[in-house]
């Protein structure tokens, strides 16, 4: 990819505080270059004469882009090394002066943060401008953020609440409060989280109160002793400061009750999970077969932004068990089920039912149960010791405690009961009088072929179709503005979506090989092919194989010489391969795993090699992302992985290191060292250390951003520091797990009602104060575009809105997989599929260990202890393969 050329003038921010670079405030010499944000620079000199700052292209030589003598520079590196490692001694000097820099990219000052302290601790780095430069052209845009207003000088009362035994269902504690004491507990007036914390707009008794609640099959009355405690009056005030910038940090416990307070009138009447809640009337689910429904799901979250207090709120499908009777679901899920050869489904009905809640229907108080199991004897023949105070037990059959009990006469005697017992005692009920839950979810994944089509269909709604839903939803009477519980607490929603204006980024030139190697990217799309086109460089394959899935042999010959041909034509020559075998789907799981142990880069595509950045001085990015295991999964290590670029200026190859770490883990535990490793395997592949290096981290949330400064980022500068080097790092956090979504004003047809590529928004949605912004790189084939959450945290290089913006899109185009920019930026989509590759390869040893009878062997003697799957070499790929892109 190349930087398009040109002449900029860029100007100092100034003034101290968080942001300000120590304050330094001058402008910035006009200088010649590209979009690439790295394009120039070495080492900087201290000119004596006017206290300048430049980079000076005399010490291009310390650092060669092209060097066969590595040692040749050795030490007038290390001595620029130790010079630039004192940057508060130099900043001392030039506080004062006019602050010069060789080149708009990069705007680089290696003697001061852009990111500054609080005490000892490193807090996310202050927005530095308003990008405006970059753009082709405007597009009006409304966003699914709805102002919130709040009276500032009101107070909400927040109370801890406990309870004793063991806490009721939320829904009866609640209804018990507001409905036997409302004088106490005005229900419109107070909201409660289902866990410890009530939140009212008036004062509340405290104390300890007794609850009598009325359940189980003799209609017992059950005591709970209520333990309700002031923690504290929350003042709407603070909020007010910290949104006009008076205040320096998030009062989170206020978001948390508005929070609260917004979901309450929608818990009452749909089923709330988390920020999520979820319609099952009749017009808010469709049906996908096998008992499984399609259910609405709205998503909601409070967002403090520039435009002030937000409330954000998005629509999306989820696949749920549909609440019907036992019986039903079975006829509906079970292939071919029959109730007269029950037993021949026997074990494919308890796989489906085991774990599911279901409702009794024989008695009047709808008691819920888990079902833990079938019981072995048909209903017919059920017997169980009846217990009474005043004789001793009896014997009773199942079926004649039914009838003389409740009246009911079992229909289906020939079928197992299910066991809807804990803790060791057997709770017989017959299936015919069980009905499942509602608000029981559904992997996706065991869906069939048509179901997933059908479900994937209502998960990609278009743009219209999905902001309209939202609009319902806020207008809803089951919404979070309705119910007049919000009007209590002097809260108000504007129900109309913001408006923004997005700015469209040009998109890169795309270069290639051969004569003809620039590349025609459409402007609207920014897709193009590679037809008559050939890569920079084309390695030979001499040594691959082919695995065949499609399970139609006579075309996999057809197949193979028209692949060797192809590649041919991209300047990839490749002999015929050694063998040739075919395999079930069940194999492709497994089968990466068998190349990394043998050494054979199997996956071989033909890449294609473009620049994102050029110019002198080398360049690193750096992706990093943490799997984690499945949620029912409790002892599992995490997998966390690092990629790195190692070439140079194209930055499109990547070498990774993967590590085991504890579970659930989110830090990654040895970043600074897996770092190292990289910056080796770049040294490797030319001769020299990067100076400068961008890292981007995935899959944390906002509340980490401490974690990822003051841990993972201080872990890498310890580790370089170790080593006598000093690059200067940028540090980027991409946010996936929004939930903003960008609609054009205007219905353009030519991007299937989306948003273009390379549309960026960082204006009054964005933070009021810190360095983030939403960009869109892809096109929108299906569905509604979800834009990317970049925020920059950290930034040794002074990068400017848009630079920074530019960069990230630029890499976009770089992915090896596809012919246009993708949605994430490619160091961490790469770093998401090597950790994801390597959680194949743990569970495929898993799985070997559990069916291994060789329990002398290493694999499975680790097995019995999860301290043992810690270990890195089960982690590690063939060396051969390390520096290679197995993953992708």
């Amino acid at each position: 990819m190349e930087g398009r050329g040109g002449r900029g003038r860029g100007r100092g921010r100034g003034g101290g505080g968080v942001g300000g670079g120590y304050g330094l405030r001058g402008r910035e010499r006009e200088g010649e270059g590209g979009d690439s944000p790295l394009s120039r620079g070495g080492p900087p000199i201290l000119s004596s004469n006017r206290h300048q700052i430049r980079w000076d292209n005399r010490f291009n030589g310390a650092f060669p882009t092209q060097s066969n003598n590595h040692n040749i520079h050795q030490s007038r590196r290390q001595q620029v090394l130790r010079w630039s490692c004192q940057p508060l001694l130099i900043m001392s000097k030039v506080r004062n002066s006019i602050l010069f820099i060789d080149s708009i990219y990069p705007r680089v000052n290696l003697h001061g943060l852009s990111t500054s302290e609080a005490g000892d601790k490193l807090i996310p780095m202050r927005r530095p401008d308003k990008g405006d430069t970059n753009v082709i052209r405007s597009v009006p845009l409304r966003v699914n953020h709805f102002p919130v207003m709040f009276n500032s000088d009101s107070f909400i009362m927040h109370y801890d609440v406990d309870i004793k035994p063991e806490a009721p269902p939320k829904k009866i504690l609640r209804e018990k409060l507001f409905v036997d004491h409302p004088s106490q507990f005005p229900a419109s007036k107070i909201v409660y989280d289902g866990a410890k914390n009530i939140f009212s707009a008036v004062e509340l008794p405290t104390g300890k109160f007794e609850l009598k609640i009325s359940e189980g099959e003799e209609m017992k009355v059950c005591s709970f002793i209520v333990t309700i405690k002031l923690v504290k009056q929350l003042e709407l005030q603070k909020l007010r400061d910290f949104l006009s910038r008076k205040l320096s940090f998030v009062p989170r416990d206020i978001l948390q009750a508005l929070h609260v307070i917004m979901k309450e009138n929608p818990s009452r009447h749909m089923i709330s999970s988390g920020r999520s809640f979820y319609q099952f009337k009749d017009s808010g689910k469709d049906e996908l077969g096998y008992g499984i429904i399609a259910s609405r799901r709205f998503k909601h979250s409070l967002k403090p932004t520039a435009q002030g207090l937000c409330s954000c709120l998005d629509y999306s499908v989820v696949p749920f068990f549909n609440p019907i009777s036992v019986l039903e679901f079975l006829k509906e899920h079970v292939r071919g089920f029959s109730l007269r050869e029950f037993k021949t489904y026997r074990s494919e009905v308890e796989a489906a039912l085991k774990g599911l809640k279901v409702r009794v229907t024989h008695r009047n108080t709808g008691q819920k149960f888990i079902i833990a199991g079938l019981t072995r004897q048909d209903t017919r023949n059920l017997s169980f010791l009846e217990a009474d105070r005043k004789v001793l037990p009896k014997k009773v059959m199942l079926v004649d405690y039914f009838y003389e009990k409740y009246g009911k006469d079992i229909d289906n005697k020939d079928i197992p009961c299910l066991d809807v017992g804990k803790n060791n005692r057997p709770n017989f009920v017959p299936m015919e009088f069980c009905m499942l839950v509602e608000g029981q979810r559904y992997t996706k994944d065991n869906l069939d072929k048509e179901a997933a089509k059908r479900l994937k269909q209502e998960q990609l709604p278009t743009p219209v179709v999905r902001e309209s839903k939202i609009c319902e939803m806020m207008q809803a009477n089951d919404g979070p503005c309705e119910g007049g519980i919000i009007d209590s607490f002097g809260i108000g929603v504007n129900k109309n979506m913001t408006e923004v204006s997005g700015r469209v980024i040009e998109p890169p030139e795309l270069k290639l090989g051969g004569k003809r190697n620039k590349i025609t990217v459409e402007r609207d799309r920014c897709q193009w092919n590679l037809v008559r086109k050939m890569v920079v460089k084309g390695i030979p394959v001499d040594h691959w194989a082919v695995v065949d899935f499609s399970e139609q042999e006579q075309n996999t010959n057809q197949f193979i010489s028209g692949f060797i041909r192809r590649c041919g034509k991209l300047g990839i020559q490749m002999r015929n391969p050694l063998f040739c075998e075919t395999a079930n789907m069940h194999a492709f799981r497994e089968f990466p795993v068998l190349g990394e142990l043998l050494n054979e880069g199997q996956q071989c595509r033909a890449y294609r090699t473009t620049s994102t950045v050029e110019g002198e001085g080398h360049v690193m990015f750096i992706g990093a992302d943490v799997n984690h295991p499945g949620s029912q999964n409790t002892t599992s290590p995490s997998i966390a992985a690092v990629v790195a670029t190692v070439n140079w200026p194209a930055a499109n190859r990547y070498a990774a290191r993967i590590r085991p770490q504890a579970h659930r883990m989110e830090k990654i535990q040895n970043f600074g060292a897996m770092c190292l490793e990289l910056v080796e395997a770049y040294v490797q592949a030319n001769k020299v250390k990067p100076e400068k290096i961008v890292v981007f981290r995935d899959g944390i949330s906002e509340s980490q951003f401490d974690m990822v400064l003051n841990e993972e980022l201080l872990d890498l500068k310890r580790a370089i520091q170790g080593e006598n080097y000093c690059p200067t790092i940028t540090l980027i956090v991409a946010l996936k797990r929004h939930l903003t979504r960008l609609f054009p004003k205007v219905n353009d047809r030519s991007f299937n009602g989306n948003v273009p590529p390379g549309t960026v928004v960082d204006t009054i949605v964005v933070h009021l104060s810190e360095f983030d912004f939403y960009l869109c790189s892809h096109y929108g084939t299906r569905g509604t575009s979800k834009p990317m959450h970049y925020h920059v945290l950290y930034d040794e290089h002074r990068f400017s809105s848009d630079q920074i913006q530019k960069l990230t899109y630029n890499l976009c185009f770089t992915f090896a997989r596809c012919t246009k920019p993708v949605s994430l930026v490619p160091p961490v989509y790469y770093a998401d599929l090597a950790a994801y590759r390597e959680r194949l390869y743990y569970d495929a040893i898993v799985a070997e260990a559990g069916a291994s009878a060789a329990t002398s062997s290493s694999v499975a003697s680790s097995s019995s202890s999860s301290g043992a799957w810690l270990n890195e070499r089960l982690y590690r790929p063939h060396g051969a393969l390390e520096n290679m892109m197995f993953f992708i």
